[in-house]
């Protein structure tokens, strides 16, 4: 599986073996919004889910999101934005914009 974060960064998923529907779709929301957006949990909620969940169920679907990324030995993980939302960040930046 090829996740692309923009026209010009394609990330090579290798974990498919372990990953639930759920991580799948929440990869593919930041997918959509690309490197260095910030995607509210609402957003994440509604496409992932369609249907009101906690954030417990958030939590530990992007807790397994991180996890695919680290052990497909990517260069991004899912950074937590306090009070907005979560970002997909390339970790071999620093000082970047966040928006």
């Amino acid at each position: 599986m090829k996740l692309k974060i923009d026209e010009e960064k394609v990330v090579e998923m290798n974990s498919l073996t372990n990953m639930s529907m759920l991580t799948v779709r929440t990869l593919c929301v930041f997918s959509r919004y690309g490197e260095n957006h910030i995607v509210s949990k609402y957003n994440i909620k509604d496409y992932v889910w369609q249907r009101p969940v906690t954030d417990n169920n958030l939590t530990h679907t992007i807790h397994k999101c991180r996890n695919v990324l680290r052990e497909s030995k990517t260069e991004f993980d899912v950074v937590n934005i306090r009070g907005f939302g979560y970002c997909l960040m390339n970790i071999n930046f620093v000082g970047g914009n966040i928006g």
